[in-house]
C-alpha cells in the first residue's frame, strides 16, 4: 500500500499534478484553497476532475469551437466547482469510481456537470432537450 503523500499515493487518491500555468488559471478560477502540495514539494496537485475540466484537451466539449463563449463556458463551470464543496465532491467520487480510465471519467464527470449546471449547458443541448435524464 501507498503512503498518501507521495506521487503514487496522490494519483491513487485522485489527485493530478498540474503546471505553473494551470495552476494560476485555477488559482484565479477560485481553487486557491484546493491545491494540495505533494512529492515533490513544489508540484500543485488538485482533484483530477478538475484538473481533467481546466485542460485544453476537454475545451472542446464546452462548445463547439474554441472562442471566446467556450472559454466563458468552462470558466464559468470551473468557478461553479470551486464555490460549491458538494459539487466538487461529487465530480472527485464520479472520477475515482472509474479508477484508471481517465477518459471514461472525464465524460462521467462532464456528464454530470451537464445535468447540474443547465444554466450553463442548456445551447450544447439538442432542441426541445431537457437536460440527460428529461
Amino acid at each position: 500500500m501507498t503512503t498518501p503523500w507521495t506521487e503514487q499515493g496522490m494519483r491513487q487518491n485522485g489527485y493530478r499534478e498540474c503546471s505553473g500555468s494551470m495552476h494560476a488559471l485555477l488559482k484565479d478560477l477560485g481553487f486557491a484553497e484546493h491545491a494540495r502540495r505533494g512529492p515533490p514539494y513544489v508540484r500543485f496537485w488538485y482533484p483530477a476532475a478538475v484538473v481533467a475540466m481546466a485542460s485544453e484537451r476537454y475545451l472542446v466539449w464546452f462548445g463547439p469551437e474554441a472562442d471566446r463563449a467556450t472559454v466563458d463556458r468552462r470558466d464559468a463551470t470551473l468557478r461553479a466547482i470551486a464555490a460549491d464543496p458538494e459539487l466538487e465532491a461529487a465530480l472527485y467520487a464520479v472520477w475515482v469510481s472509474y479508477g484508471t480510465s481517465n477518459a471514461d471519467a472525464a465524460h462521467a464527470v462532464f456528464m454530470y456537470l451537464m445535468e447540474a449546471l443547465p444554466e450553463l449547458f442548456g445551447c450544447l443541448l439538442p432542441p426541445g432537450a431537457r437536460g440527460l435524464r428529461g
